[in-house]
């Protein structure tokens, strides 16, 4: 579906609830996992915000729309070093309000900036926004996503003014939340409470419940073995897209391809890597590749995932099976990722600073 640019209303509408939320300066009292969650009428689940630029570098609201959002962000957030950054990058959903610099917006965000007569100055003034969708490139919201960013900020600047003047107290470091929701018998009352963080963010998703009795016989009627298999599925950062989008920033967003990739835990090392194309399910992929496998060398004991957010379509299949699933991570599939980018950097080079 093509997306629709957002009317020059909505323009209006977000630069001015983004400055407002600059003139409160929220980075200064919050820190970026000090999420305030605003539950919007018609929304099932809510979307959960983070206050960036506590550290001095990158200034601005990350809006995650649902759990799944949140679930994959932290993920990221709490990654062992020893994974791979852009792995958890592109597997990212949310929307980005930035207070950056002039050349961090392209030609037509200046041009909307100069339409609506606002004048900014200076470093980290820029107001811009991005929306993030897992395997693309950043790229401008559409009108839908401008709709939601203006609910969402809006209401973020008032849970925010009710903090910092001090009419509600958290306790973040106690696991709480600033939250803001609607009253659903008056529609013109709006509430902000300190509430509990959850322990837990369950997300609805499509798990792969395996109902094919037949197949089912096939793969339990194989030997059980002692081997671990690590499983992942992942984008990886290069394209021909991706390299051209330098040169034409935002025109269209490039879509990186995703890599397929199991290690065996007693070679010590990856066996198998195929790029996926475009219209490829790595559900799927992972399943024939699990089907023929179990068929030659038998039910592995174990399979290593990332994380729920792969993991769980596999869920159902592994319990039908009598495979144990973990999805704590995958260390020989990061070691094998972080070899490849170092034969890339000794093919390609990592680039001249002069240049």
């Amino acid at each position: 579906m093509a997306r629709t640019t957002p009317t020059l209303q909505q323009w209006k509408e977000l630069h001015e609830v983004a400055r407002g939320i600059k003139m409160l300066a929220p980075w200064d009292y919050f820190w970026d996992e000090n999420f305030i969650t605003i539950q919007l009428p018609g929304r099932e689940e809510p979307v959960y915000c983070s206050v960036m630029g506590g550290g001095g570098e990158c200034y601005g609201i990350g809006m995650y729309p649902g759990n799944e959002a949140l679930t994959r962000l932290l993920r990221m957030v709490h990654a062992p070093d020893s994974e791979p950054s852009f792995v958890h990058m592109f597997m990212q959903t949310c929307l980005t309000c930035y207070y950056g610099d002039r050349e961090e917006l392209d030609n037509e965000e200046r041009a909307i900036i100069k339409e609506l007569g606002v004048k900014y100055r200076g470093r980290n003034q820029w107001v811009y926004f991005r929306s993030h969708q897992e395997g693309y490139e950043p790229q401008p919201l559409d009108e839908k996503e401008a709709a939601l960013a203006i609910d969402v900020l809006q209401n973020l600047y008032m849970a925010l003014r009710a903090y910092l003047e001090g009419r509600i107290k958290v306790d973040f470091e106690k696991g709480e939340t600033l939250y803001r929701w609607r009253d659903k018998k008056k529609s013109d009352q709006w509430y902000c409470a300190a509430t509990p963080w959850p322990d837990e963010f369950p997300f609805a998703v499509d798990t792969y419940d395996i109902d094919n009795e037949e197949f089912l016989a096939d793969m339990n009627a194989a030997k059980k073995t002692a081997q671990i298999l690590e499983l992942d599925w992942f984008y990886f950062p290069f394209s021909a897209s991706a390299l051209f989008s330098a040169f034409n920033r935002h025109k269209k967003a490039s879509h990186f391809p995703l890599c397929f990739c199991v290690a065996d835990m007693d070679a010590g090392r990856a066996i198998y890597r195929k790029m996926l194309g475009r219209d490829d399910d790595p559900v799927d992929f992972a399943l024939d590749f699990l089907e023929a496998w179990i068929q030659k060398n038998g039910r592995p004991a174990k399979i290593l995932m990332r994380g729920i957010v792969t993991g769980v379509h596999l869920l159902d299949f592994c319990q039908k099976t009598d495979i144990a699933l973990e999805i704590e991570g995958t260390p020989l599939i990061d070691k094998s990722i972080h070899e490849l980018m170092e034969h890339l950097d000794d093919m390609f080079g990592e680039g001249d600073d002069d240049v």
